[in-house]
């Protein structure tokens, strides 16, 4: 009896493995309020959306990773940034989503100092 409850589940799973359950894996889609705008106004500075990163850009985004080791290979870091300038400043955003919600993670570069945010829901937030 209990050889033949351990194939059936043996079989079960297998059958599971080799043919799953119907269901396709969804891939991660960002919600309309992840798009980047192509300018942002926070704390009255006005961002603008650069599409490409710079050699200047890339300097700061090492200059953080040689203070903040830690940082290296993180999984909220991975992939191309949306990135934001401001005169000398700059907003680095990395984007995720899980189809219903965005999750990101910002790095600023202000008045020569590092802050980090990450949350879910709207990234890019608007002053009125």
């Amino acid at each position: 009896m209990q050889t033949q409850l351990l194939g059936a589940v043996a079989m079960t799973v297998c059958l599971l493995t080799c043919f799953g359950c119907g269901q396709t894996e969804a891939q991660p889609v960002l919600p309309s309020e992840a798009k980047p705008p192509q300018t942002l106004t926070l704390d009255q500075k006005a961002w603008e959306h650069v599409p490409q990163i710079q050699p200047e850009d890339d300097a700061i985004l090492a200059r953080f990773l040689k203070a903040q080791p830690e940082w290296v290979g993180s999984p909220s870091m991975s992939g191309t940034p949306v990135l934001y300038r401001c005169q000398s400043d700059r907003r680095f955003y990395w984007l995720e989503g899980n189809g219903s919600s965005a999750v990101w993670t910002c790095l600023t570069w202000e008045k020569g100092k590092f802050n980090i945010t990450d949350g879910t829901g709207v990234p890019f937030p608007q002053e009125d």
